[in-house]
C-alpha cells in the first residue's frame, strides 16, 4: 500500500513506491524516495512498509481485510558527508578570487 521513510534526522516521507537502485552514473538524480540532508552526521534510516489484504470465501467475491499491517525494517546506519561541486573556467592563478582559491583561515 505505502512506504514510510524515516530519514533519522527528524524528517520522514510517505510514498507509494518502494524505491530501488539508480544507475551508477545517475548521482544526484532525484527519485520518489530521495532525501536531502541539511547537516552532516550519522543517522539511522528506517522504512515502515504498510500492507493491506483481501480475502475470499469459497470462491466468492473478494472482501478487504480491515486495517493495515505495518512492518518496520531494521535500522540502516548512514554517515552523511556534505559535498558541493562547482564547474569553473579559470584556475586560481587566473582568478585568485575564484571558488576554492581563498587561503584557509584559522
Amino acid at each position: 500500500m505505502s512506504y514510510q521513510w524515516n530519514y533519522g534526522d527528524g524528517t520522514s516521507a510517505t510514498t507509494t513506491t518502494p524505491g530501488g537502485p539508480v544507475d551508477g552514473a545517475a548521482f544526484d538524480t532525484e527519485t520518489p524516495t530521495s532525501h536531502r540532508y541539511t547537516r552532516t552526521g550519522d543517522f539511522q534510516l528506517t522504512l515502515t512498509t504498510y500492507f493491506a489484504g483481501d480475502y475470499s470465501v469459497d470462491g466468492g467475491p473478494f472482501q478487504p481485510v480491515a486495517g493495515e499491517a505495518a512492518v518496520v525494517s531494521e535500522p540502516h546506519f548512514m554517515s552523511i558527508w556534505r559535498t558541493e561541486g562547482h564547474n569553473v573556467s579559470e584556475n586560481c592563478i587566473e582568478n585568485p578570487q575564484g571558488i576554492g582559491c581563498a587561503a584557509p583561515t584559522r
